[in-house]
This record gives structure tokens, sequence and C-alpha cells, in this order.
């Protein structure tokens, strides 16, 4: 073992001593970001094992092996012709406690770790196992076991230690790895390399933290009992606040029951505790078992609106919570969560009471202002949703520019040809049209391109149609704020619309949310010519505005 200037630092040289340029590390979603950026910055690809419901968020080993041999045999492929050194995936990344599930692999999963660490050996992949938040497990008796503990498995695993977490000291900055005599011997000859050695006070403050005599046993117990049963009690604060007081042991209900009167009163109290957050709850088959984090699941909100926002995004989600509360949490693009379609938080409890109370009243007040969600939701368009809006297009264009256009080109529109054309470049535009779907009936879609920010406008509404039964419900001006949205989360600032001059009904719709006909321009449709006009939207003036 050797000890180094926190477990991050130590991850670095680990990356640069087992892999070569084009190697894979295997990490599981949802993460701790920073590995998956350090792994990138030393030169190596990253890749992703999804943890899932089904599994209770745990390492499932038969999917572990599936993707190591599936991306070994792509590596393959990609590299069958090339002379000298084949990428492989040379590392799994097992944080145990995981941030920021908080789950916990112990003893009592000793064979599921087994299989782990077989699924590695077998195929040649080194474990690094992360225990910095082990010692922060709820239950004394149920603390991640490190895999270089089993039998045969010492010399495949890279184990790393440290103070941040557990010990509270990250500003100390203190780590140590355990592994075989080889890798160690290559990340010491490393670390002198780049920083001569760890300083002096690190060794000591993990010698004092690690080591085996009988006085240092007696203070961990001391020390970790005490610090063990404060996370306890927050967490259940956390879970009454959530999913109301019933939901918590009796023993602990009283003690929850006065602290948040004492912080908000007892009218707030029993409202918050009665049935805790409207719409939210744990995710299924996840409450942490360690750490000072849990994840919350909103997406019961999506589709709901805040003052005539519709709420489907991440940023939305935090633009609601910020604008009523001045609450921040992470997202599920910041953990990597990995169901793309929900809208997850990793909220923190390793607050004051009277905080963490405070913030989950001021939550509660803020769901309940919410709007009741429409009939219909938007989202991104799928494969399927083709055929829908071919036909949508085409009849729109019949309707909306009878007499406008000429009937010559009107009726040569034709529903198959515009599918065939869609599902074409679906590849191409998938990420670039959303559509407004009720059920399985698509009600209309908006297609944006975002542009080089070089160009006059950064970005165009190409088109936006609806079905006919489907005006007058608000659902075009949805559409126009999710790509407005969409292209802010993109760091575009303004947008060009183009449309016909002769379509009232158009220029109306633009003009109300705030476009300015700035531009003009001759089209050919067909082989007549026709005047446009040009609406100009100053993205960053209507993202204040919301």
């Amino acid at each position: 073992m050797t000890f180094t200037p926190s477990t991050s630092i130590i991850f670095n040289i680990i990356v640069e001593t087992i892999s070569k340029p084009g190697d894979v590390i295997l990490v599981t979603d949802p993460n701790y970001g920073l590995f998956t950026i350090r792994a990138e910055r030393a030169g190596t690809e990253v890749e992703i094992l999804n943890l899932e419901k089904e599994d209770h968020f745990l390492v499932n080993p038969k999917k572990l092996a599936n993707k190591i041999d599936e991306i070994n045999e792509s590596l393959q492929k990609v590299y069958n012709r090339r002379k000298g050194y084949v990428p492989r995936v040379v590392a799994f990344l097992n944080a145990n406690p995981n941030n920021p599930t908080g789950k916990v692999i112990g003893e009592s999963e000793t064979e599921l770790l087994t299989e782990i660490g077989q699924v590695c050996l077998d195929r040649g992949v080194f474990i690094i196992d992360d225990l910095v938040y082990r010692d922060i497990s709820f239950d004394p008796n149920h603390l991640a076991k490190p895999i270089a503990t089993i039998p045969g498995m010492f010399r495949n695993t890279i184990s790393l230690f440290g103070l941040s977490k557990s010990y509270g000291l990250a500003s100390l900055r203190a780590g140590f790895v355990v592994a075989d005599e080889i890798v160690i011997r290559e990340v010491i000859n490393r670390i002198f390399q780049s920083m001569d050695s760890a300083p002096d006070l690190v060794g000591q403050a993990l010698a004092g933290a690690f080591n085996t005599s009988e006085r240092r046993k007696q203070v961990y117990e001391e020390y970790f009992q005490e610090l063990r049963q404060i996370y306890v009690d927050k967490y259940h604060l956390l879970k009454a606040m959530v999913q109301g007081l019933d939901q918590v042991p009796i023993s602990k209900q009283q003690m929850i029951r006065d602290k948040v009167e004492a912080t908000i009163g007892k009218e707030k109290a029993e409202a918050l505790l009665h049935s805790g957050l409207p719409y939210v709850d744990f995710p299924t088959n996840l409450e942490p078992e360690a750490g000072f984090f849990a994840i919350l699941d909103f997406t019961a909100i999506k589709g709901m609106k805040d003052q005539g926002h519709l709420i489907t995004t991440e940023r939305d989600l935090l633009t609601f919570f910020y604008r009523h509360a001045r609450i921040r949490f992470l997202v599920g693009q910041s953990i990597s969560w990995p169901y793309p379609k929900e809208l997850v938080g990793r909220v923190s409890f390793a607050l004051e009471d009277n905080v963490l109370i405070s913030a989950f009243d001021k939550m509660r007040e803020a769901l309940l202002t919410l709007e009741a969600k429409e009939d219909y939701v938007i989202r991104k368009n799928e494969y399927q949703d083709q055929s829908q809006m071919a036909k949508i297009k085409v009849e729109g264009w019949q309707n909306a520019y009878d007499k406008i256009i000429a009937s010559k080109y009107l009726n040569s529109l034709n529903v198959e040809e515009q599918t065939k054309r869609y599902i074409q470049s679906f590849d191409e535009y998938k990420d670039l049209v959303f559509v407004a779907v009720k059920d399985d009936e698509v009600l209309g879609y908006a297609c944006f391109k975002p542009y080089d920010k070089k160009e006059k406008y950064d970005s165009e509404l190409v088109s936006l149609y609806l079905k006919k039964e489907a005006g007058g419900k608000g659902i075009g001006s949805s559409l126009f704020k999710e790509v407005v949205k969409e292209l802010i989360a993109q760091d575009r600032h303004n947008m060009i619309v183009w449309c016909l001059a002769d379509n009232q009904h158009a220029i109306n719709f633009y003009e109300k949310l705030g476009g300015k006909c700035l531009e003009t321009k001759n089209a050919k449709i067909g082989e007549e010519i026709y005047l446009e006009y040009g609406f100009y939207f100053d993205l960053d003036q209507l993202n204040s505005l919301s």
C-alpha cells in the first residue's frame, strides 16, 4: 500500500498505470462524475454499466460480463486491421457504498461480490474498489465488504480508502491505495515523478485513522457510533418529510415531530408530516443505506405547469424550485441517472435540522402551486411518430395554404412520400424535433436547428405544425416554448422563424409570442415564388421573462 493526497489523485495515477490510449474503464450509472472526468483526462475511454431498479441498483454480474464482452468485441472489430495493441476494458470501478445511491454491498452479499470479482478476473479486468464512504454505512453490521478480502481476488483488485468522507477531513486530502506489489511499485514511481511523495501529515493522519491498535478501535467505535446515529436520524427526518411520518419507525416519530414543530410551527408541521411532499417519492427499490445523500423522484410533476410554464426537463425542475424557494440540488444528468425520461434530484441531508426542515417546507409550498397536467405530453420525436408527422404536415399545408400556394403544388403533396423522407432522415434529425402526444396520437410537432454562432442568427425554428383539431388549445405555444428551452440549453441566443407573408394566422401567432419581423426573402415553392417574413426572437430575453 501507499499513501497519497486524496483518492481522486491516486485514481488518476492508477488509470495511467494500468491503461493505454483507447483502453476502457467501465463505471456504473448513477455515478460520481469526477472519476469519469479524470479517467477521460488520463486518455482512457469511459463506458457505462447501468444500475437498474430490477437489480435494486446493485451490480448484476451477468450484465457486467455481457457489457465487458460487448465492449471488447466492438474494439476487436474496430482495431482488427491494425497492427499492434488492441484496446480493451482494463478496469471496472466499483463504488461501495455507491455515490449517489447510498447502496451498500456488505458481508451478506459476499456471493454477489465474489461473482463480480470472478467476472473481472476471468476477463483480465482490474476492479478499482472505491471504499471511501465505507465507515458511514447506517448499519455497523452491514459495512461495505472490500472485494480484495475475498480469497483469490486480492491481486486483481485495487482498493481505495480515504479520510475525506467518513472522517469529514476533505481539506486534509489524505487517501491510500492497497493493491498487488507490482501495481503499488509503479504507483509509487509515478508519485515520485509527479510530486516526490505524499506529505508527512497525510501519512500520520492515515496511520492514526486506520491502525489496528486497541486504542484506535475504541475511539473508532465511539466516534462512528455517534456519527452513524446522527446520519440515521437525519435520514429518517428526510424520509418523514418525503413520505410522511408513518413511514419511519415509531421510535423516531416523536423526535421528528418535535424538531419539525420547533422549526416551522405545529400547523405547518402537521401538513408536512401528514403525507410528505406531494408528487415526490424515492425511486423504486432505492433508499440509501450509507452516506449523507438521497435521490428523490420528481417524475410525477413532469407535464405540470408553473405559472404557465410547462415542466418537462431537468432545467425546468431546477428553475421551478429555485424560483419559489431558492433551493438547488444535483439533477439526473449530473449524477448520470440511467433513466433519462425521469426527473430526479440528489439531495443532501448533511445539514442542520432546521435548515433541512425549512427547505422541505418551502419545497412543499412550491409544489402546491403547480397547475394540473395537460392531457398531452411533449417529448423528442421517435421512429414510430414519422407517419403521423408526415400526415400532419401534408394536411397542414393543404388546409393552411389553400388559396395562398398554387393548388397544383398542394395537390402533389403525398403522405406516403413525406413519410419515406421523414424515415430516411430520422437518424439525422431525431434530436431536433419535439412532438406533442396524447396517448399514442401525435397532435403536432416542431422542428428546430442550431447554427454556427458566427451566423447572423444562431438558430432557427424550421417548422411548427398542428393537427387541425388540436388548434386553439395552447399546444403550438407549448411546442414553441420547448424549442426555446432546448436552444437556450445549447447556448443559443437568438432564433429566426420564416413564414409566408400571406399566412396571417402564423404572423399573429409569432407576434403574440414576441417575435419581431426583421427580414424578408423570396422562396420558391413548386414553380412559384412567394414572399416570406423572418421573425426574430431574442432567446436571452425570452429566458429572462420565464
